[in-house]
């Protein structure tokens, strides 16, 4: 049996009966991101596919959906998680996303999840890390973003 991300998966029961023909979802502990598979590029993987479809917009329960496989990776920063439910609620009002929209919400959970793991040596008098220049430039494109 194969899974979406095409790897195999072989279940047996302790009787030792398969379950060819089942469900099977295949879940592990999320050991360490790749470009590939981050949380971000899931997201965008996302508009690639509608377009793949020729559909001109990302439907909400696609967005929906690639949301809920994201849930587990932005728990571990909580403002990551907290945006990630703020859009799931979202979508239970809308039908349609463009992708600028996508991609917006891409580029804030990447941001999110990577100052969580970036490790800032140089602090100011008030124990604050110093923002970048780069950061504040994400920063100021946030703001410009209706959600």
């Amino acid at each position: 049996m194969q899974d979406v991300s095409g790897s195999t998966v072989t279940v047996e029961t302790i009787d030792g009966a398969s379950l060819e023909g089942a469900m099977v979802e295949a879940v592990g502990p999320e050991v360490g991101r790749t470009a590939e598979s981050s949380p971000a590029n899931r997201l965008r993987a996302l508009i690639a596919e509608t377009e793949a479809r020729g559909a001109p917009m990302v439907s909400s329960q696609s967005l929906q959906r690639r949301l809920f496989e994201i849930y587990d990776a932005a728990s571990a920063v909580p403002e990551a998680l907290a945006l990630v439910q703020h859009n799931l609620g979202l979508t239970l009002d809308r039908t349609w996303y463009n992708s600028a929209e996508i991609e917006a919400l891409a580029d804030q959970i990447e941001w999110l999840l990577d100052r969580e793991l970036e490790v800032v040596p140089d602090t100011v008098e008030d124990g604050l890390a110093e923002p970048s220049a780069a950061d504040l430039d994400v920063i100021a494109g946030l703001e410009g973003v209706d959600q």
